[in-house]
């Protein structure tokens, strides 16, 4: 009897721990595991702190202490290997290598590039397109200015197809296109029109 209810009271102290743990698997040195769905947060570690995994969005790291670490981070993935020897970067349309900063390279990714995209890398840069979609999926709100109602809309339509993030500048018809722009979840920057000097605010003095 005295051992039926010792092994009852060691199993509901088991399930406490548990539940007091949470989602953990603790098996050191060997393999340690931690996971919080609901922060949508992972990390392992095998034979004690030597090789690990870590996904903390949007980052996700892995590596071998203390020789090499890997971090991709919204499509841009970064690495070293005994550092600061070696490390990489690489990214949508090129990546570059250096060792110990003395020797650099840099290669381009894109094979054929859209006639439109060669002239958006003559006008704004060759960086351009590459760090405009690494901004596109990281989400970063983009501040485009509108003016009339017919700009105001192409934009709201632009966002919603694109599933785009956007913030609307100026925007001096967004009075008339209050319930669209507010249906569409987008800020709005307005700047009251001032016009220093003229003859209308000329009072004599």
């Amino acid at each position: 009897m005295f051992s039926l209810r010792l092994d009852r009271l060691l199993c509901a102290a088991l399930l406490c721990a548990a539940t007091v743990r949470g989602d953990e698997e603790n098996y050191w040195p060997v393999c340690v595991r931690r996971a919080d769905p609901a922060a949508g947060i992972d990390s392992v570690e095998v034979l004690g702190p030597l090789l690990f995994a870590r996904s903390t969005p949007p980052v996700e790291q892995k590596g071998l202490r203390p020789l090499y670490l890997c971090t991709v981070t919204a499509g841009v993935t970064e690495g070293s290997f005994l550092y600061p020897f070696f490390t990489w970067r690489r990214e949508a349309g090129y990546r570059t290598f250096s060792f110990f900063q003395l020797v650099n390279s840099r290669v381009d990714t894109e094979s054929a590039a859209h006639p439109d995209d060669l002239v958006a890398q003559e006008a704004y840069g060759r960086r351009t397109l590459s760090e405009l979609a690494r901004l596109l999926a990281a989400k970063v709100p983009l501040r485009i200015s509108a003016a009339d109602a017919p700009e105001i809309r192409a934009l709201l339509a632009f966002a919603a197809e694109r599933h785009v993030p956007l913030i609307l500048e100026r925007a001096e018809a967004a009075g008339e296109l209050a319930s669209e722009i507010a249906a569409a979840g987008v800020p709005v920057v307005f700047r009251l029109p001032y016009w220093p000097n003229a003859p209308s605010m000329d009072r004599g003095k």
